[in-house]
């Protein structure tokens, strides 16, 4: 398996939504719907992440919540990715940004960039 490190750069945000279509790369995630092998350092005290990945559609929902706050770069998931080959390259992923907001709930526009930092074979 490979890991995937997924970072949110730049930008002080309390809400984050996103996903990744990973339809361009060979394999997939550990596991399935909110079962999917994915882990968030922001996870406790204060903060919250949840994961769905759809087999189906090659892609993986992440949405991450923090009360005070995170600010980027700053690693959002950690992933598991089950490949027969080589590992996937970070352009394989492609990331989309459906929501983001400040701790305040005010929306941050433009969206924070969130884009694959790491992948690593395990």
């Amino acid at each position: 398996p490979a890991a995937d490190d997924l970072r949110a750069r730049l930008r002080t945000v309390g809400a984050l939504q996103f996903f990744v279509d990973y339809g361009n790369a060979v394999g997939g995630f550990l596991g399935r719907g909110y079962d999917v092998s994915c882990t968030s350092p922001l996870a406790g005290s204060g903060s919250f992440a949840s994961f769905n990945d759809s087999d189906s559609l090659d892609r993986l929902d992440v949405a991450a919540i923090s009360i005070l706050g995170f600010t980027g770069p700053i690693t959002v998931a950690e992933c598991a990715f089950l490949t027969p080959v080589v590992p996937p390259q970070a352009t394989d992923f492609v990331i989309t940004v459906v929501d983001a907001s400040a701790p305040d709930l005010s929306p941050i526009s433009p969206f924070p960039t969130v884009s694959v930092s790491a992948i690593t074979a395990q």
